[in-house]
């Protein structure tokens, strides 16, 4: 399977002198680099070679390296100290606003341009009634709230046992969903979408070795949260991120792929 790397500036960057590396595999065709411009709206202006790597490819995926969280002079969004893939400001915007936009997240934003705008999630539900017409045979569905007491009353004095309680999604705004329709329609794939994403990040630690090494053993990261979809990650996607130690190599445990950071 081809496996397109795309690289932001930062990461490309260190990269750069390793990058010989990986040049017998990009002769066999086996892998091939994008370059990423994070402040893209769309893959043209984002991933522009991305069509290019993947012409002809059936079976492929893609590793998305992102390095910019452990750079001081960010600019955007601000992850999560301990995690690079949570963005609790932006996220907390995101639930207060009911109409979906274009994620401010660079990162997320790629995903929805490669994977395909995320579908709705279930938030809430509400009461509600379901029977089925004694004439026609047609199961009806209504809402407790579009009932009055009158007609309900009506209704549980026809169908009586006949008349189940059930549980509706919450009905979205007409706003919402046009919304949402627009960026599925923005984030359509023109060709063969990939098999499997990977999303790899860095993060700063202190220079202390058993600080490190206690991380990976702590219940934060090694239980998962649902910090992908509150930052509206598609669900295909795997993240995984590294420590970046300035001075020297990270202690990373051998089984690191293993710890809580693969979802």
């Amino acid at each position: 399977m081809h496996t397109v790397i795309i690289l932001s500036k930062h990461s490309s960057d260190l990269l750069r002198e390793y990058r010989y590396l990986f040049q017998p595999f990009v002769d066999k065709g086996a892998i091939s680099f994008c370059d990423w411009n994070e402040s893209g709206t769309d893959l043209e202006t984002s991933v522009p070679d991305l069509y290019k790597q993947i012409r002809g490819k059936v079976d492929w995926r893609t590793v998305i390296v992102s390095a910019e969280p452990v750079y001081g002079n960010r600019k955007g969004p601000v992850p999560d100290e301990k995690n690079p893939f949570d963005f609790p400001a932006e996220a907390v915007k995101a639930a207060e606003d009911a109409v979906p936009q274009d994620s401010a997240i660079p990162l997320v934003r790629l995903t929805h341009m490669i994977c395909g705008y995320p579908a709705a999630p279930v938030k809430n539900f509400e009461e509600a009634y379901e029977y089925v017409d004694v004439e026609t045979g047609v199961t009806h569905r209504v809402r407790a709230s579009e009932l009055s007491r009158e007609e309900f009353y009506a209704l549980s004095e026809q169908y009586r046992d006949g008349l189940r309680p059930i549980y509706l999604q919450e009905r979205v705004s007409e706003k919402a969903e046009k919304a949402r329709k627009a960026l599925e329609e923005k984030y359509t794939f023109s060709d063969v979408r990939p098999q499997e994403v990977y999303l790899f990040s860095l993060r700063r630690h202190p220079d202390d070795e058993n600080y490190i090494y206690e991380s990976w053993k702590s219940p934060f990261e090694m239980e998962s949260s649902d910090f992908s979809r509150r930052n509206n990650y598609p669900a295909s996607a795997v993240l995984s991120a590294a420590i970046l130690r300035i001075r020297r190599t990270a202690a990373i445990p051998e089984n690191w792929w293993n710890s809580g950071w693969a979802y």
